[in-house]
């Protein structure tokens, strides 16, 4: 395994920050999609408090992923110069016209800065949606999707894809906990719970699209990157790998568990709270998982070596 300075680094926790608040910007467009299509006609007055708290979290995590960018353009600087050599303008300005990590870089940070300006002077409840899809799809741009064996495009379009499936299944389910559960406290007890037994149930047929979709992309993209069950095992990226499905696996077996055991008893006051706590430590997981994630990109491909 790399060391592991260097794979904690402040890079490292640039690019954790930047899949978060991609993950909890997916979440705030298909929670609104919810709230739009499944939940408006039984609570219209809770659906239309719900959804501005929804608009205040996507703008938060626009916000989020400008920092973001800042730290990685901060983290690639400072893999050029030695320790204490100081950072030159002009430095800065061939970084970020470089043709490959710098392109890319500027396409993430004007995704975000777009995002942000829209969601701030748009009105309309679809915005959220297209700059969601635009953030997925730039995201890639600085990793190892343009280098992929499938060709550049196929690589771009399989991550977004992979992101966007992950974060469907938990950015949603971060947007249920926080908002689901902390935005409806002004409503009626009864009217409270059977709101979160609704927004769960619309929910889970599109988790389970979301965790399909991902897991789908990242089979592909683990054989395109890996290759080998020897590569897997025995190099850095394919053991960070396993830990990374490990952390998958588990995610993915508390989701069912909520699914399976949780979501037919909702509608009650102790379901809810049962459903609180299960989805809260489902989404801790989930959160390791992306910091898997964060030290995995950072790693050489042993099928691209």
């Amino acid at each position: 395994m790399a060391d592991a300075a260097q794979l904690f680094d402040p890079f490292t926790f640039a690019r954790w920050m930047g899949y978060l608040a991609t993950f909890v910007l997916i979440g705030s467009a298909t929670f609104q999609l919810l709230l739009s299509f499944r939940l408006n006609r039984h609570h219209p007055a809770a659906c239309s408090r719900l959804y501005l708290l929804s608009r205040r979290v996507a703008t938060g995590a626009t916000v989020f992923l400008i920092i973001a960018a800042s730290l990685k353009l901060r983290g690639q600087l400072a893999t050029l110069v030695d320790p204490g050599e100081p950072v030159s303008r002009d430095m800065v300005l061939a970084v970020i016209r470089s043709a490959g990590w710098g392109r890319g870089w500027i396409w993430q940070t004007g995704a975000a800065l777009l995002g942000l300006i829209l969601l701030l002077i748009v009105r309309r409840r679809w915005i959220t949606v297209p700059i969601a899809l635009l953030v997925v799809f730039t995201a890639p741009l600085t990793g190892h999707a343009t280098e992929n064996h499938f060709g550049a495009l196929a690589g771009v379009f399989l991550h977004g894809l992979h992101q966007l499936g992950g974060g469907v299944w938990l950015g949603t389910l971060s947007l249920i906990v926080g908002l689901g559960f902390g935005g409806t406290t002004c409503s009626d007890r009864e009217e409270r719970h059977r709101l979160i037994a609704r927004l769960v149930q619309a929910y889970s047929p599109v988790a389970l699209a979301g965790v399909s979709t991902a897991v789908a992309a990242g089979v592909i993209l683990a054989y395109g990157y890996v290759g080998t069950l020897g590569a897997l095992i025995g190099s850095s990226y394919g053991r960070t790998l396993l830990i990374k499905t490990g952390l998958l696996g588990a995610t993915a077996a508390l989701g069912a568990y909520n699914w399976k055991r949780v979501r037919p008893a909702l509608g009650s006051p102790v379901a809810s709270e049962r459903l609180l706590r299960s989805a809260t430590i489902e989404l801790v997981v989930g959160s390791l998982l992306l910091a898997a994630t964060a030290v995995l990109v950072a790693l050489a491909a042993p099928a691209l070596g």
